[in-house]
């Protein structure tokens, strides 16, 4: 059976992946994906893409290093990589947390090292350097408490929280305006996604 997935625009080899051999990354499959791509495996009253999401990410990240005054070179690097922080999922798809972590406790361990080649591969063609800035993971943890909260109309606290109580929402850094989605129909996010990838003055196909 092949190892080469058909994409929008072409195919990805994982064994060239795996082997360390070129793939084609490709910014119009990554926002065709991603755009069709809902967040939660879908299981949200209301649905939001990775697209919407990343785009989301981009832009706390942004806020949150505009608010710590740091340079505008590195207000920019963290907007980028908080715009392209799950790209890897446009080959990998988006594996609930829960499910990931399973896999790490049971000592599996190829999924999270194909995703960190994949993350390579993305920093070489888009030119930016690893690791992913600690403000791209922080602003991904604070979308993911404001989307489940709006994705879902109850939280459960076992699958969210200590089992008890739901984490609070974030809001924008030193604001009281809550963070609020969009709701991007899979046609609005992808062309979204690649406006704010001109946007960001990444390299297109």
């Amino acid at each position: 059976m092949s190892l080469v997935l058909q994409t929008y625009t072409g195919r990805f080899d994982y064994e060239a992946l795996a082997d360390g051999r070129p793939v084609t990354i490709s910014l119009r499959d990554m926002a065709h994906s991603l755009a069709g791509q809902p967040r939660f495996l879908a299981h949200g009253d209301s649905q939001i893409s990775i697209a919407e999401h990343s785009i989301n990410v981009k832009n706390l990240a942004k806020a949150i290093a505009v608010s710590r005054n740091l340079s505008a070179s590195d207000v920019l690097h963290a907007e980028r990589w908080g715009f392209l922080h799950d790209g890897h999922e446009t080959y990998f798809a988006d594996l609930p947390s829960p499910l990931k972590r399973l896999f790490r406790q049971r000592g599996f361990t190829l999924y999270d090292e194909l995703r960190a080649e994949c993350d390579r591969r993305i920093s070489e063609h888009f030119e930016l350097p690893l690791p992913v800035p600690d403000i791209v993971h922080e602003a991904d943890h604070q979308m993911l408490l404001v989307e489940s909260r709006q994705a879902f109309e109850r939280l459960d606290p076992v699958a969210w929280g200590d089992g008890k109580h739901v984490p609070a929402a974030p809001r924008w850094p030193g604001t009281k305006d809550p963070i609020q989605m969009k709701w991007l129909t899979p046609k609005q996010a992808e062309l979204a996604f690649l406006a704010a990838a001109i946007g960001l003055g990444l390299r297109a196909d």
